[in-house]
């Protein structure tokens, strides 16, 4: 059996400065879900980061939505989703059609629109069960690198559309065809889950490369609290991203650190 692991998450988000010279909102949202056994044991975390797109009017609503829906999807679903009793085709088209259904469920309760295309936001997911097993999301821009045995490397690319600029949603009509499943590859320390705004200083895709800060951030769960590395993450946007970028920033780290054998 793998060793028991404690499972870590932490997340900061950070408003654009194009953003915030028009006093407008964050359109990027992340979530997490911690699972617990009736007897308080925590057995599996998923993080979950999304991101509005902003030629849609309600695309930070989408990601709300869609990053709490996902966090809790991917807990509750962990088992049937990992032990390849469906096809990765069939998880995305499940997940899909999860997000898809609550987002038009809550567009209708509130009179909003019949069409999911204003909610329209991408995403990117990971949980990791208390074994070492795994199962990563993602779809659109943004992206997930993950820190194995020899070190940081990019886990799921940043996906762009047929033109520049453009890339795929979780709303879209054929956003199953497009969503990326991975499961247990290989054993993982720690992810890393950002939206397109960090794109660019975390990540080479087309060299596989990753920023040499990445292998730090990766590790900062291991030795610390949660609530140390989300204000730790909040002071590296703040300070060291936001004025290279004009986009809004999130980052998201999910890590599951081995306990020790003495302890209780």
């Amino acid at each position: 059996m793998a060793s028991d692991l404690i499972l870590k998450t932490a997340c900061a988000s950070m408003t654009g400065r194009s953003h915030r010279r028009r006093n407008g909102r964050c359109e990027d949202a992340c979530a997490d879900k911690a699972l617990r056994t009736p007897s308080g044991r925590l057995i599996r975390r998923s993080v979950v980061v999304c991101d509005g797109a902003g030629s849609c009017p309600l695309g930070w609503l989408g990601a709300q939505i869609a990053s709490r829906m996902v966090a809790r999807w991917l807990a509750e679903n962990f088992n049937l989703l990992s032990e390849n009793r469906i096809s990765p085709q069939t998880a995305a088209r499940k997940l899909t059609g999860c997000v898809q259904r609550t987002i038009s469920k809550f567009a209708g309760n509130r009179g909003f629109f019949s069409s999911l295309r204003p909610f329209s936001c991408t995403l990117a997911a990971a949980v990791l069960n208390w074994d070492g097993r795994w199962i990563t999301a993602h779809i659109g821009d943004g992206g997930i690198t993950a820190l194995d045995e020899n070190g940081p490397f990019i886990l799921s690319a940043p996906q762009k559309g047929e033109f520049a600029n453009v890339t795929y949603f979780i709303t879209d009509r054929d956003a199953a065809q497009n969503v990326r499943i991975i499961r247990n590859t290989t054993p993982i320390r720690a992810f890393a889950l950002f939206s397109d705004g960090l794109e660019n200083l975390l990540i080479q895709p087309a060299e596989s490369l990753v920023a040499p800060a990445m292998r730090d951030i990766l590790t900062w769960l291991e030795d610390a609290e949660p609530r140390e590395v989300t204000d730790a993450l909040q002071t590296a946007l703040e300070e060291v991203f936001l004025p290279r970028t004009t986009d809004d920033c999130t980052l998201a780290l999910l890590s599951g650190v081995p306990r020790r054998q003495n302890a209780p």
